[in-house]
């Protein structure tokens, strides 16, 4: 009978309010650069591919797919 292999979590320290704006402010770019890759022909024929490939995502997490790994088959949660 195999172990159960326990790993212990550390306490998370909050989040200063200039963190929560890096990250809020990375996240704005990322998707903007998503977004101005569907204004070139191969960006919009990647978004068509993940959208068919993954048709129950919403059309920005179908939009982030493509332009994070536009050949996913498969994604896991």
């Amino acid at each position: 009978m195999a172990a159960i292999r326990r790993t212990r979590t550390r306490a998370r320290t909050p989040a200063s309010p200039e963190e929560i704006d890096q990250a809020r402010r990375r996240r704005r770019e990322h998707l903007a650069a998503a977004v101005s890759s569907l204004q070139s022909e191969e960006g919009f024929r990647a978004w068509l591919r993940a959208a068919k490939a993954f048709h129950r995502y919403s059309r920005l997490n179908c939009l982030l797919i493509a332009s994070q790994c536009p050949e996913a088959t498969y994604v896991a949660s």
